[in-house]
C-alpha cells in the first residue's frame, strides 16, 4: 500500500502526457494512499461499478478508517475505480489510462510469439484429433503466460524474458490429466475463459481458445473480459481489436491461420467476447448478481486465470492452503478450472506436504509469482443446473 499502489500510479501518469490538473490528481491520490490519508468517495448511481463500491466505502469513511486499514482488496479495487474517474475529467484523453502501458506490452512481444507458439500451432494445424499432450501443452503455455501482469510489476514492461519461462517444476497442483479427462467424458457444449492480462497472456488465450474450437467443434467459447480498466494490464473490450490486429500484421502463417480461427469463430456465433462489471468490483465470488450465476450455469466449464479471479473465487480470505476446493468452492454453479501463479498468499487445495516441499525451494513460494497450480473443481451439480435454468445471454456482451 506504501509503495506499490502508489508506483502503479506514478507509472500510469508518466505513461501517457496529462494536463497539469489531470497529473496533480494523480499524484495526490499517490500521496494520499502511501500516506494513509482519507477516502475520498466518488461513488453514486450513475454507474453500476460505482454502485457496488458504494456500500463497503461509505462504510469505511462512516467507520473513520484510512487506506492502510481498509482491507486489501477493497484498496486495491478502488484504487483503480479513483484512476478511472480522474482519467476520465479530460475526455481528451484514452478512455483507458493504462492505455500506452498496455500498447508498449503488446508491441514488447508482437515480434517474438511466432517461435514462442509455432510448435504448438503446427500440431494443432496437423493433427485431426486434438491429443491430451497438446491440451496439456497449451495448459502450460496458458499458465505461464499469467505471469505477464503490470499491476505487479508496477506498470514496468517486461517483453523476452516471460516468453522463455516455462518449467513443469515449478507446478505445485496440476490437474491437466484430470480437465482432459472431465472434457472427454462431457457433451461440451459451452466453455468460458475469464481473461487477465492483456499484452502476452491475452495472445495465449487466442491460442488455447482456437486449441477449444478445434477440439471441440460443437462448443461454443465465451471470452469474458473486465467492464472497465483495471490492475493495469487487465483485458477490457478495447484490448480485443489490438491483440488480433497483432496476428493480422504477422507473416507467419501459422499466426494467419489462428486469426482466421478465432474471426471465423466470432462471425459464426461459436466465439464471443462478453464484458463483466462485477469482476471489477471488490466483491467475493459468492455475491455474484442472478444475471451472472444463470450465465454460468449454462457453462459446461469455466477456465478462469490470474491472482485477482482466484481471489475473488475465496473471497480474497486467508483459509487454510489446503483447505478442500469444495468447501470453499460450493456456490459456483458449474465445473471450474483455475490456472494461476501465485502472486499473493490466498490458496486453495494445497496438501501440507506440497507447502513444505515449495518452501524448501522458496521461502515466498506463494507470492513470488515463480509457482503455478492447474485446479480442476468438478461441481457435480453443474449438469442439472444447467439444464433447471432458462433463457440465454448468447447475444449479451455485458451483465450485471
Amino acid at each position: 500500500m506504501k509503495r506499490r499502489i502508489p508506483d502503479i500510479i506514478y507509472q500510469t501518469m508518466n505513461s501517457q502526457p496529462l494536463p497539469p490538473s489531470i497529473a496533480e490528481s494523480y499524484t495526490t491520490l499517490a500521496h494520499t494512499i502511501r500516506d494513509n490519508g482519507p477516502i475520498l468517495d466518488i461513488t453514486n448511481s450513475d454507474s453500476l461499478l460505482s454502485e457496488l463500491f458504494r456500500i463497503p466505502v461509505r462504510r469505511a469513511i462512516h467507520d473513520d478508517l484510512h487506506w492502510h486499514a481498509i482491507s486489501w482488496w477493497l484498496a486495491e479495487n478502488y484504487e483503480f475505480l479513483l484512476l478511472n474517474h480522474i482519467q476520465h475529467m479530460d475526455a481528451s484523453l484514452p478512455k483507458d489510462p493504462f492505455f500506452a502501458l498496455k500498447s508498449k506490452a503488446l508491441t514488447a512481444v508482437a515480434d517474438q510469439i511466432e517461435p514462442f507458439f509455432a510448435p504448438l500451432l503446427a500440431r494443432l494445424r496437423s493433427e485431426p484429433a486434438i491429443s491430451e499432450d497438446v491440451f496439456a501443452s497449451a495448459l502450460l503455455t496458458l499458465l505461464w503466460g499469467n505471469k505477464a501482469d503490470l499491476s505487479m510489476s508496477s506498470g514496468v514492461v517486461e517483453g523476452k524474458s516471460l516468453l522463455h519461462t516455462s518449467s513443469s517444476n515449478l507446478i505445485l497442483i496440476d490437474h491437466s490429466k484430470e480437465a482432459w479427462s472431465f472434457l472427454q467424458s462431457h457433451d461440451v457444449r459451452e466453455i468460458s475463459v475469464f481473461a487477465d492480462n492483456s499484452g502476452l497472456e491475452m495472445l495465449c488465450d487466442f491460442l488455447f481458445i482456437t486449441l477449444l474450437l478445434s477440439a471441440f467443434p460443437h462448443c461454443s467459447v465465451h471470452y469474458v473480459v473486465k467492464a472497465s480498466p483495471v490492475f493495469v494490464s487487465d483485458v477490457t473490450l478495447d484490448d480485443i481489436q489490438p491483440g488480433l490486429d497483432v496476428l493480422r500484421r504477422s507473416r507467419d502463417a501459422s499466426l494467419r491461420w489462428m486469426l482466421d480461427c478465432l474471426e471465423g469463430a466470432m462471425q459464426s456465433g461459436r466465439l464471443d467476447v462478453k464484458a463483466s462489471v462485477f469482476l471489477c468490483s471488490a466483491l467475493p465470488g459468492w455475491e455474484m448478481p442472478s444475471s451472472m450465476r444463470g450465465f454460468l450455469a449454462k457453462q459446461d466449464l469455466v477456465i478462469t486465470k490470474g491472482d485477482a479471479n482466484y481471489r475473488r473465487l475465496a473471497g480474497d480470505l486467508h483459509w487454510e492452503y489446503d483447505v478442500e476446493l469444495k468447501r470453499v468452492l460450493h456456490y459456483f454453479p458449474c465445473s471450474l478450472l483455475m490456472l494461476r501463479t501465485l502472486k499473493s498468499n490466498v490458496l486453495m487445495g494445497v496438501s501440507k506436504e506440497l507447502q513444505e516441499k515449495a518452501r524448501e525451494r522458496d521461502a515466498n513460494w506463494d507470492c513470488s509469482g515463480q509457482n503455478g497450480i492447474i485446479q480442476l473443481y468438478s461441481c457435480c451439480f453443474s449438469v442439472f443446473l444447467k439444464h433447471e435454468k432458462g433463457g440465454s445471454m448468447k447475444d449479451r456482451k455485458e451483465w450485471d
